[in-house]
């Protein structure tokens, strides 16, 4: 068979950009569709935001922030309010300085915003991922941090202690860790 040109686009989608978005040429750093919620969370780099859309893309809410989110994570708290965790990633560049840490934000009740940000955990070497999961049976989440880092990221372990501090471990000492998937192989 003769080989067939590419084409771009797919026929099923059709690009569309909200007003709000026309306004400006935006880095994304972070995309993450909140299907629940019928959200689509946002993070860009140039300027350093975080915004919340409806499904219709209009914009609910957009926070100005320090540094690019490479990674959002909606978790549950004990008192049945739900936390959004950011993975905030410092300098975006290739680089090894601890500008990375880890961010929460209160999800208001019933209108799926945020509020009352608050960082957590500080000093990580360009951080782009983190999953959050009782790693110790404890009943505390904890999170396990990719720090992609240039010349000497790590995979780290950071096991949240009852005062709300972490006992921090590394589990691989060098840089590219990108994402992680926790599986409880053995159903303990």
């Amino acid at each position: 068979p003769r080989p067939r040109p590419l084409k771009t686009g797919l026929p099923e989608f059709q690009v569309e950009f909200s007003p709000a978005v026309q306004q400006r040429q935006l880095r994304v750093s972070a995309i993450r569709i909140d299907e629940r919620k019928q959200r689509v969370l946002i993070g860009t780099h140039e300027p350093n935001s975080f915004t919340v859309y409806d499904a219709a893309l209009k914009p609910l809410m957009i926070s100005t922030i320090s540094t690019p989110p490479a990674w959002f994570e909606r978790r549950q708290l004990a008192n049945g309010r739900s936390q959004l965790t950011l993975t905030m990633v410092g300098q975006l560049d290739p680089n090894d300085r601890p500008e990375g840490y880890l961010m929460t934000l209160e999800e208001a009740p019933g209108k799926g915003l945020y509020h009352s940000p608050a960082p957590i955990r500080l000093q990580f070497r360009r951080p782009v991922h983190t999953r959050w999961r009782d790693m110790d049976g404890d009943g505390l989440s904890d999170a396990v941090t990719c720090q992609f880092g240039s010349q000497h990221g790590l995979l780290s372990l950071h096991l949240t202690q009852p005062d709300g501090g972490f006992k921090d471990h590394i589990l691989v000492p060098r840089p590219g860790a990108a994402m992680t998937q926790i599986l409880d192989d053995d159903q303990d």
